[in-house]
C-alpha cells in the first residue's frame, strides 16, 4: 500500500511513486497543450505566417500609400480571425502556467518527502591533525607483517669523498624504502 507522510504543518502528503506519477502526467498535459499552441503559431496557413503576411501588406501598403488609388489589405482566413477572436493562445498560455504551477508544488512536495526519506547525517567531528584522529579513533597496531609492508624513510648513508681542497662528507638527504605488498600463497 502507499505510503503517506504527514508534513511539519500537519498536511498529508501521497508517497513518492504517487508524487512522481502526478507529476508525470502534470508534464503530459503540458506537453499537449504546448503542442497545440506551437500547432497554432506554426502550421502551414498558421498565425505565424498571418503575422508575416500583414506586415509585408502594411509595408507595400506603405509604400503605394503617395499614389493614387485604394489598396487592397491582407484578410486574415476565417480560421484565424476566430482564433484571434477568441484568444485561444492566451486560453493555453494562461493552462501552461497553470500547470506550471502545480508542476512547482509536485516539485515541493517531491523534496519534501525525500527528506522525510533520508536518514539524518551523522554527527562527525572535525579532525584537523593526525593527533586528533588518533584520539578519536585509536591509534593503529603495527605488526611485522604490516611494518614490512609501509613506506618508510630512512637517513641515507653516503659520503662524498674529500679531496685535497674539500675534506669529506655526509649527505643529507633521506631515502624512501618503498612499502611492499606481501603475496600470500
Amino acid at each position: 500500500s502507499p505510503k503517506i507522510y504527514e508534513t511539519t504543518d500537519g498536511k498529508k502528503m501521497a508517497s513518492l511513486d504517487q508524487l512522481y506519477a502526478v507529476k508525470f502526467q502534470k508534464i503530459k498535459e503540458q506537453k499537449a497543450l504546448s503542442d497545440r499552441m506551437s500547432d497554432l503559431l506554426s502550421k502551414s496557413g498558421g498565425l505565424n505566417e498571418s503575422s508575416k503576411m500583414a506586415l509585408k501588406n502594411l509595408q507595400a501598403a506603405i509604400t503605394v500609400s503617395k499614389r493614387p488609388g485604394y489598396f487592397e489589405y491582407y484578410v486574415p482566413p476565417d480560421e484565424i480571425k476566430s482564433t484571434e477572436e477568441k484568444k485561444v493562445l492566451n486560453s493555453l498560455a494562461k493552462s501552461i502556467s497553470k500547470i506550471h504551477k502545480e508542476l512547482e508544488q509536485i516539485n515541493e512536495e517531491i523534496n519534501q518527502a525525500t527528506l522525510k526519506i533520508q536518514p539524518k547525517p551523522i554527527d562527525i567531528p572535525q579532525v584537523n591533525s593526525l593527533n586528533q584522529w588518533f584520539d578519536i579513533y585509536g591509534r593503529p597496531q603495527l605488526t611485522e607483517e604490516k611494518r614490512d609492508m609501509m613506506t618508510k624513510f630512512e637517513k641515507d648513508s653516503k659520503i662524498y669523498g674529500g679531496t685535497t681542497h674539500y675534506k669529506s662528507f655526509k649527505t643529507t638527504s633521506t631515502i624512501m624504502v618503498k612499502g611492499r605488498v606481501a603475496v600470500k600463497s
